[in-house]
């Protein structure tokens, strides 16, 4: 089971998705500075390669959004779909 997890406030979303059979998490991140000059992502991976980068996003849909594409990339994703995705909190 995968668990997201969104902690949403005024300017961010942070974001962890967790991996309940192994008991880890597969990656974590946020967008800071939502609405404001110069957004930005930082999102890592189990593994510890990250990436930091300016985003355009002016609120909360758009961040999440910004997320969901993340985790799912070809680069870094760690998900091939958001169906695998059973819970958000």
């Amino acid at each position: 089971m995968k668990i997201l997890v969104v902690n949403a406030g005024s300017s961010s979303l942070k974001f962890t998705l967790f991996s309940m059979r192994d008991e880890r998490v597969l990656a974590k991140g946020q967008v800071e500075r939502i609405g404001l000059s110069e957004p930005f992502l930082k999102y890592c991976r189990y593994d510890n390669i990250c990436v930091e980068k300016k985003v355009k996003v002016t609120n909360q849909v758009e961040a999440l959004q910004v997320i969901c594409e993340k985790l799912t990339g070809p680069e870094i994703g760690v998900l091939k779909s958001l169906d695998e995705v059973e819970a958000i909190g």
